[in-house]
């Protein structure tokens, strides 16, 4: 694999990486997490686009939106004004935490623009209320207790990124907006959306995930009739970041097989 990095392109107010802007096929697109970036798909958006893909990674405006749109609603309707600006008529659709309750929100109200789904650490039935906890604390040894959750291995919660999480909550009206997601992630909740999605769906999960507990992947598989669970040994939160490898793999399958059938695995 290439170890090439993508820089941020700009679309009007749309910030985000695309790795083909030609291409008419139908994209991946990645939505990160309430306090992550488009950093977090490094891993994926190189292993697919060397697979031939074009990927779509957007910056989610959690700390631009305006402060009445922080909350799902706001970007469900930011994903589809970026979709439509960049003449997106049809992608697979991939989202982890906040960004995979947000994914499932958008099938739910677009079916038509999916036409496959994959589901990492979604919130939005149990978890932790990481969000609202971090922010009201700005001690660096509480902060990197409470990120460190976030991975099985510790030591990926870097200095770097501890830094860039004191970074963000050091500044006001990020801390307000955050606030709003996190009471957002609480309030608008997806077991009810469950029945909703009829399209190929794949949930990949961290069995020691301490953020959303893996019960959380079985109700995701149980209420999803077309879908698949893969739980990966020795992983938290955010599979992509921890066993790149092993998540990479699982999705390139799955995008590329002509059907789908519903399967588990752990």
């Amino acid at each position: 694999m290439t170890n090439r990095r993508f820089s941020l392109q700009e679309n009007g107010s749309h910030r985000f990486i695309d790795t083909d802007p030609e291409s008419s096929d139908c994209p991946v697109v990645l939505l990160h997490g309430m306090v992550g970036d488009v950093e977090n798909w490094s891993e994926t958006t190189r292993f697919l686009s060397d697979c031939g893909y074009r990927v779509i990674v957007p910056v989610l405006p959690v700390y631009t939106i305006c402060l009445a749109d922080a909350n799902l609603g706001g970007l469900v309707d930011y994903v589809q004004e970026f979709l439509e600006a960049l003449s997106v008529s049809r992608c697979v659709l991939g989202g982890n935490s906040m960004g995979g309750q947000l994914a499932v929100h958008f099938t739910a109200k677009y079916p038509e623009l999916i036409e496959r789904l994959v589901l990492s650490g979604t919130s939005g039935i149990t978890e932790v209320d990481l969000g609202s906890s971090i922010v009201r604390r700005q001690d660096r040894a509480y902060l990197k207790v409470r990120i460190a959750k976030s991975f099985y291995n510790p030591e990926l919660c870097t200095e770097s990124l501890l830094d860039n999480v004191i970074e963000i909550i050091n500044n006001r009206e990020n801390v307000m907006r955050l606030i709003r997601f996190a009471r957002s992630v609480q309030r608008d909740r997806i077991g009810k959306l469950l029945s909703l999605i009829q399209i190929p769906t794949l949930v990949i999960w961290g069995r020691e995930d301490m953020i959303t507990p893996v019960r959380v992947a079985h109700t995701l598989r149980d209420g999803i009739r077309e879908s698949q669970l893969h739980v990966i040994d020795r992983c938290g939160h955010a599979p992509m970041m921890e066993h790149p490898e092993v998540f990479n793999r699982l999705v390139h399958e799955f995008i590329r097989q002509p059907e789908v059938v519903a399967v588990a695995s752990g």
